[in-house]
């Protein structure tokens, strides 16, 4: 990418993360070089593991760089176990970082404040050593006239969030939905396409806004998302780099890879994995959503490059439950 964070050589600071739920297993911190080849371990390596695996949830672990170190494009990686996926599964995350040396070293408190007497004095909103975390909001003003700023209590940030009213969304609330309630979609104006037995794909062309409208249906108690990608691009887009030592060379996630195995059993605690410095991140603890069997794109089986499909025609829907 071409964002970066300069680091000082010989610092000190913690490296943060977040998944969705403790896995079983450890994680460890790493440095690369430019070419992504291993340079340090960041993390305490035993004779048994190069993995810590005392704190199921541990979210953040201080590390101090080498002190006779300068690296540009480097990487620091956090692999982080799931044992009760195999052996070898693991989730990683990345961030891009420059180590330099005091006289090319310049703080910038992450674009988020000022530096003044040798500390980060934040803006509003923003948290951390070098104002790296941010909140959406303090208070119920900073959500404007239809929203509420609500308190997650959470481990991570965001902590606090804006809460709209229905039939508001975007940034403070400030945007209006013309669905209001959900009873009132006609899905027999959409064009309709099955993604799954439980998950049913809904849309329509809207001309005068030049846009397009999606409902989509999902049978579950958890979560859904939909991606979106151009017709050119091919199934290749779905290819995760190879970590050395943990995976075969060529084993990719468009290979005939199979989708994430949803845990028998809520695992039993054990440290998280994601990192925070930058936020390209192999999907966390939560399974893989249900794939479609035709020709959309996604992570259960290989599948051929996409093509230009017919126009598909209204048909009848069958009402399921619609969860956000």
């Amino acid at each position: 990418g071409n964002i970066r964070t300069s680091l000082l050589q010989g610092s000190s600071f913690n490296v943060t993360w977040h998944l969705a739920y403790p896995h079983r297993g450890g994680f460890r911190l790493e440095l690369l070089d430019a070419q992504e080849r291993p340079l340090t371990d960041l993390t305490p390596v035993t004779a048994d593991s190069k993995f810590l695996s005392d704190d199921a949830t541990a979210q953040s672990f201080r590390i101090t760089l080498p002190t006779d170190l300068e690296c540009i494009g480097c990487t620091i990686r956090l692999l982080r176990q799931a044992t009760e996926w195999g052996g070898k599964y693991q989730f990683w995350s990345c961030a891009d970082v420059d180590i330099v040396q005091r006289n090319s070293y310049r703080e910038t408190c992450s674009g988020n404040g000022r530096y003044m007497v040798a500390r980060c004095r934040c803006n509003k909103r923003f948290f951390g050593d070098r104002c790296q975390y941010e909140n959406e909001c303090d208070n119920d003003d900073d959500c404007g006239l239809f929203g509420r700023c609500v308190d997650l209590d959470a481990t991570t940030y965001p902590k606090k969030i804006c809460y709209c009213r229905q039939g508001r969304f975007g940034p403070k609330c400030t945007k209006t939905s013309l669905v209001t309630n959900r009873d009132t979609i006609n899905l027999k104006v959409y064009y309709k396409k099955d993604l799954s037995e439980k998950m049913t794909l809904y849309w329509r062309i809207l001309q005068i806004e030049g846009e397009i409208e999606v409902v989509l249906v999902n049978n579950g108690s958890s979560y859904v998302s939909l991606g979106w990608r151009p017709q050119e691009l091919t199934t290749k887009c779905k290819q995760f780099p190879y970590i050395s030592g943990t995976v075969s060379p060529g084993a990719t996630a468009g290979a005939g890879a199979q989708a994430e195995p949803e845990p028998e059993s809520e695992p039993e605690a054990e440290p998280d994995a994601t990192a925070k410095s930058k936020d390209k991140v192999k999907p966390d603890g939560a399974a893989a959503e249900p794939e479609p069997e035709a020709d959309l794109p996604a992570g259960a089986k290989s599948e051929a490059d996409p093509t230009a499909e017919p126009e598909p025609q209204p048909t009848e829907p069958t009402p399921k439950l619609s969860l956000a």
